[in-house]
């Protein structure tokens, strides 16, 4: 009873927040017991050291080099809280930290989602494309949870402090078990990280191999991260929202590709643009990737450049065009 009283209260707080139809229809089909619920049964862009060129290396891993207007289907899995949250608070490039903190209302959808996504099994979603997309907002909607609390602790805090504790050290409850950003990002998502369980649920998710759109579809918390969507991910929609994500990342000329440079993304993560390029090298795959993507004429790129990563935080501020 407690737990049908906590899914309506956020059905109704997600009414208020505009995604009325999406909520409801989720209480209305748990509450009839129709078939099982996947909620009942070194951070994006693992860093570089401070004056160092190579990003620190991620422990286990191995050596080697929009969706349109309108309600999304969530699937199996209710991601309407998270939803309703982001389109509230992200405010162009940047989050309103402040204002999630000042609502009662952001903090009963934020930790209503990640109450549910706590003990979640997506093994029991019905497609990688509804596994990948909840692995993703399970990432981003930990890592801005951890942020509000960062800062609650610390007014100047950043991700990237203490050695980047908050993605290889601090730990989280995401499906049914204590994770560290990096393990989510690293171990299920790429599948570098040589644990059988995290390989398991990678494959599940990304049966093909890795997809270097997640690149643009994760969050960190830092200005030049591509900047958290204003709105969830869906299974049905997934592969158009990443190829958007990955059109405007690289189309960002701070934060993708232009005349200043590449994103240390793509030198950090070169593997995965080469795999999933299909290329022989990883300059190769970054190039191929980026024109992919690239609106304009990639002769005006400066491939061989790449531009120092921002790690102030993504807070948003008035009259901040950063956040633009």
């Amino acid at each position: 009873m407690e737990a049908m009283m906590r899914r309506l209260a956020l059905a109704l707080v997600i009414c208020a927040a505009g995604a009325c139809e999406q909520a409801l229809s989720v209480e209305g089909a748990e509450g009839e017991g129709e078939g099982p619920s996947a909620g009942e049964g070194e951070g994006e862009g693992a860093p570089p050291i401070e004056g160092e060129g190579e990003r620190p290396p991620v422990e286990g891993e191995g050596e080697g080099e929009g969706e349109g207007e309108g309600e999304l289907d969530f699937g199996a899995f209710d991601h309407a809280p998270w939803d309703a949250a982001l389109k509230e608070h992200v405010k162009g490039s940047c989050v309103d930290y402040a204002a999630v903190k000042a609502s009662a209302t952001a903090g009963i959808l934020l930790s209503g989602y990640l109450d549910a996504i706590a003990e979640a099994d997506p093994a029991l979603l019905p497609s990688a494309a509804e596994r990948k997309a909840f692995w993703i907002n399970a990432y981003n909607a930990v890592t801005m949870a951890a942020i509000l609390q960062g800062l609650d602790a610390n007014p100047g805090f950043r991700t990237d402090l203490d050695g980047f504790s908050f993605f290889n050290t601090a730990t989280h409850r995401v499906a049914g078990a204590d994770r560290t950003l990096d393990q989510v990002e690293h171990g299920i998502l790429r599948g570098t990280l040589d644990d059988a369980d995290l390989t398991a649920a990678h494959r599940a998710a990304l049966p093909d191999g890795v997809d270097a759109r997640l690149h643009a579809s994760l969050n960190c918390g830092a200005r030049s991260c591509p900047p958290l969507p204003a709105g969830a991910f869906a299974g049905a929609a997934l592969d158009s929202q990443l190829d958007a994500l990955a059109r405007a990342w690289v189309n960002d000329p701070d934060r993708g590709a232009g005349a200043a440079g590449i994103s240390s993304l793509f030198s950090w993560f070169g593997v995965d643009f080469q795999a999933h390029e299909g290329t022989g090298s990883v300059t190769a795959g970054v190039r191929a990737f980026i024109e992919r993507y690239y609106a304009g004429d990639p002769s005006t790129i400066d491939f061989d450049t790449v531009m120092e990563y921002d790690w102030a935080l993504n807070a948003h501020s008035e009259g901040d065009s950063a956040c633009d």
